[in-house]
């Protein structure tokens, strides 16, 4: 069904959305105690960059989890007694 692929962009954006509020914090909350300690070049190179990071995985579980909800939707559901399924074209993920 056509509202499945709805749904799941719905889903999605509200996941990335969360995603990316929690990596943000994390990585600021950690950049503030890492200006007190010695850390490696790439440590501070993802904290000072946290944004992108957090925007990247926010991306990442958005797409996950449209090929997971669109994967599922495609399974075989009930159908009424004379109809034949008709829902959305196969993505060609398998």
């Amino acid at each position: 069904m056509w509202h499945d692929r709805a749904l799941a962009i719905a889903y999605g954006t509200a996941i990335e959305g969360w995603i990316y509020l929690i990596v943000h914090s994390a990585l600021t909350l950690l950049e503030r105690k890492a200006a007190l300690a010695s850390l490696s070049g790439a440590v501070v190179f993802v904290l000072q960059r946290a944004s992108m990071f957090a925007m990247l995985l926010g991306l990442l579980g958005f797409v996950v989890f449209q090929w997971r909800f669109l994967k599922v939707s495609e399974k075989d559901k009930p159908q009424p007694i004379g109809q034949e399924r008709t829902g959305a074209p196969s993505l060609g993920l398998t």
